[in-house]
Order: structure tokens, then C-alpha cells, then sequence
């Protein structure tokens, strides 16, 4: 059973990554994506990125509860393309969080989604791909798929983002070289 469990991560991991390449092709910029985003996804950026989403989004609502009028100016999170599209616009968004399976087919969603993506690169904002849309919808709790998540507001959730940007970090370096005897090692087993 955890050789399913394996399995079935690792098949995830795989079309996530394929995504991922699919939508560096089509941004064309020069080829390859910014420095600031990473080339696979992870079950632990997953988890950071929930936990940061989770924990935002309790802010907003208990701020909602406390005074309705004025939670309108103060969202932390912006979800919908044309919400995440004016806040990267008007330089309002912090990090973008991008499902990796973003909707392809319908090619409104992907045109609007590459505009955002190159709006972000071209403001140094960090895009982080992470989760899928259903898990994203799902924890937003609104019954629908979500394909990306604008972060506005973070504060009250510092520790989540900054470690949210240091796992994606971690992803977007290029593998490290084998050493000499890291080759000779695999060498050997092979």
C-alpha cells in the first residue's frame, strides 16, 4: 500500500512538472521561467501553502465578523482571475499561488493566467505552484475549482509566507551537480 501511495505521489509530481514546463513553453520568455519560480512541486510546499491559505483566510473572516465595513479594504487573499489579475496590476499582490493544472483548453483562462504570470515576472513577484484546483476550491470552502490565489495581505501569517518562499525557493534551484564520487557511487550500483 505505500508503494501505491509512492507511486501515485510521484505520478502527481511528474504532471505537475509536466504542467509546469507546458506553461514555461507557452510564456515564451526566452525560454525559461524567472529566477523566482520553481520547477516542481512538492507534498511539503503543498503544505505550506495550505497552511498559509488556511490561516489567511481565518484572519479575513474573523476581521469580516468584527467589522464587515471595514474588511472590505483590508482582504489578505484575492481569488477569480480579474481579482488576481487588478491586484498584480495595481502591484497589490504579494505572491501568486498557481495550480499547476491550470485549465488549458479553454484559452481565455489560459491567455488571462500567462498575462498574470508575466505581469508577475515583470514586478519581481514570487509565483509559487502549488496544490491543484480542487484542493485550492476546497479550502476556500466554496464548492468550485480555483486556479490561482493572489496573497495581498500577509501579515498574521509571516512565519507561513516566509516559509511558504523558502520551500518554493528550494524547488526553483536547479539540481546540484554529482560530485565525482556521488558518479562513481551510481555507477557502481548500475
Amino acid at each position: 500500500n505505500a508503494d501505491a501511495n509512492a507511486d501515485a505521489s510521484a505520478s502527481v509530481s511528474a504532471s505537475a512538472e509536466d504542467s509546469i514546463r507546458e506553461l514555461e513553453l507557452e510564456l515564451e520568455v526566452g525560454g525559461e521561467l524567472g529566477e523566482g519560480i520553481q520547477r516542481s512541486v512538492s507534498k511539503a510546499l503543498n503544505e505550506c501553502v495550505g497552511a498559509l491559505v488556511t490561516r489567511l483566510l481565518f484572519l479575513q473572516k474573523r476581521a469580516y465578523r468584527e467589522n464587515p465595513v471595514k474588511n472590505q479594504s483590508k482582504k489578505r487573499l484575492l481569488f477569480g482571475l480579474n481579482e488576481v489579475k487588478k491586484s498584480v496590476r495595481l502591484g497589490k499582490c504579494k505572491a501568486l499561488v498557481l495550480v499547476p493544472n491550470v485549465e488549458t483548453g479553454v484559452s481565455e483562462i489560459a491567455e488571462t493566467a500567462r498575462q498574470i504570470v508575466r505581469g508577475c515576472l515583470d514586478k519581481g513577484v514570487r509565483v509559487v505552484f502549488a496544490l491543484s484546483r480542487a484542493k485550492l476550491g476546497a479550502l476556500v470552502k466554496r464548492g468550485v475549482r480555483m486556479s490561482m490565489c493572489s496573497v495581498v495581505d500577509y501579515s498574521g501569517g509571516e512565519e507561513e509566507f516566509k516559509r511558504m518562499l523558502d520551500t518554493a525557493r528550494e524547488l526553483s534551484r536547479p539540481p546540484a551537480p554529482l560530485s565525482l564520487e556521488q558518479e562513481e557511487e551510481e555507477e557502481g550500483e548500475g
